[in-house]
């Protein structure tokens, strides 16, 4: 299975269209329909279902969108990781803050020295 397939198929979900998705996406309409008619083949399931008003995920198909989203996720981990070396360190971040509390109050400043810091890190 490709990776590519299953971006394919999030954007569409998302777009709930296969021609916005793909000029979204920048590709052609009739390739993008081929990769669809792939991946259900590939899964033995219908995955989307066309209409006039749009596209929807079958049950099948939100199932495959949950997955297709993890695993993108970790495709796009993976390739920070390596990209990222003990000297530049690249990824994503995530702080949580109780509220109310003094942290709040003084996260700007070190947010801004991390920032400055490591500008390959997304927080």
């Amino acid at each position: 299975m490709e990776t590519r397939r299953l971006q394919y198929f999030v954007a569409i979900v998302d777009a709930e269209s296969i021609t916005r998705a793909a000029e979204i996406l920048l590709v052609a309409q009739p390739a993008l329909s081929q990769h669809m008619t792939a991946l259900e083949a590939e899964f033995r399931e219908k995955l989307l279902v066309r209409s006039r008003k749009g596209v929807y995920p079958t049950p099948a198909g939100q199932s495959v969108y949950r997955y297709a989203r993890a695993i993108l996720r970790l495709e796009e981990a993976a390739r920070n990781d390596i990209a990222s070396s003990a000297d530049n360190p690249a990824g994503q971040v995530s702080i949580g803050l109780a509220p109310y509390s003094q942290f709040s109050y003084t996260i700007l400043p070190i947010l801004r020295m991390i920032r400055q810091r490591y500008p390959g890190i997304l927080i």
